[in-house]
């Protein structure tokens, strides 16, 4: 189950922005899984967030990107 309190309404991101990374962190989490047979490290999770943050010239804290990933990998599970 998402909890969805774990991003905050009044963050940096908006939310179309917070779609778009949380959309592409559950893709990087089903594209480790059918390729390895495992979920994401921990580390390549942040790098995938910090390589969608670059592209997209987004800005957002560690807190909120720890709370997107915790919610992509619950999403990619389920």
């Amino acid at each position: 189950m998402v909890n969805k309190n774990l991003i905050s309404p009044t963050n940096n991101l908006g939310d179309d922005l917070r779609a778009e990374l949380l959309c592409y962190l559950v893709v990087a989490q089903l594209v480790a899984m059918a390729r390895t047979g495992d979920w994401l490290r921990t580390d390549h999770l942040v790098e995938s967030g910090r390589i969608w943050r670059k592209a997209n010239g987004a800005r957002f804290d560690w807190q909120q990107r720890i709370a997107l990933g915790q919610i992509a990998g619950d999403l990619a599970r389920s």
